[in-house]
C-alpha cells in the first residue's frame, strides 16, 4: 500500500539518540497515516476494506499505547497534569460491532475519524514540553518497539479485536525485547 505521506521522521534505530523532537515527528507521521487509512476505507469494499480496517485498528492500538505509556507521562511531568487521553475504544468497538460493508460501519467510521482528528489536534496544542528532551532508555525501547509493531515487524500477533490488540501492544511496549525481529 503506497502512502501519500512520506515518513516525516527519521527512522529510529538502536544507534539513534532519540529526543522529544524525534517523538513528536513520529507522532505527526502516525497521525497522518491514521487519517489516510480512515480516508481510504469508504472507497474500499469486501476483503480490502476488512484488511485496511484491521491495519487501522492495529496502528491505532500502537499509537494509543505509545501516547499512554510514553507521551502522557512526559506531558504530566512537564505540566503537572496529564492531558485527557480517552482513547478510541468506544469508536473502534462501535465499528467492530457492525459489518464492514454496511451503512452502519460508515457512520461508525465517521465517528472514529472525527475522534482521531480531535486527538491529533489536541496533541498539537500540547506538544511543546516534549521538544528537545532526551528520552530515557526505557522510553527509547518502548518507542522502538512501537515502531516495529506499527510496521508489523517481529513475530507478535496482536489479535483481531481492538481490546486484545491494545492489551498485546501494552505488553510489548512494557517488555520491548519480545518485539525484536529475529536476527536483530
Amino acid at each position: 500500500m503506497a502512502w501519500t505521506h512520506p515518513p516525516a521522521h527519521r527512522p529510529l534505530t538502536d544507534e539513534t539518540t532519540r529526543d522529544g523532537a524525534d517523538l513528536l515527528a513520529l507522532l505527526d507521521h502516525q497521525h497522518a497515516e491514521l487519517r489516510e487509512l480512515t480516508a481510504q476505507l469508504p472507497g474500499l469494499g469486501g476483503a480490502a476494506r476488512a484488511d485496511v480496517f484491521l491495519l487501522l485498528r492495529r496502528r491505532l492500538a500502537v499509537h494509543e499505547l505509545l501516547d499512554e505509556l510514553v507521551v502522557s507521562p512526559r506531558l504530566a511531568a512537564a505540566r503537572g497534569v496529564a492531558p485527557e487521553n480517552r482513547g478510541f475504544l468506544d469508536e473502534v468497538e462501535a465499528a467492530e460491532a457492525v459489518p464492514v460493508d454496511g451503512p452502519s460501519f460508515d457512520v461508525a467510521l465517521s465517528r472514529l475519524a472525527a475522534a482521531l482528528g480531535r486527538h491529533a489536534d489536541a496533541w498539537h496544542r500540547l506538544d511543546a514540553p516534549l521538544d528537545g528532551q532526551a528520552l530515557t532508555d526505557d522510553e527509547q525501547a518502548a518507542v522502538l518497539a512501537a515502531e516495529q509493531l506499527w510496521e508489523g515487524e517481529g513475530e507478535v500477533h496482536l489479535g483481531q479485536g481492538y481490546r486484545g490488540m491494545a492489551a498485546a501492544v501494552r505488553d510489548q511496549l512494557l517488555h520491548p525485547l519480545a518485539t525484536k525481529p529475529v536476527g536483530a
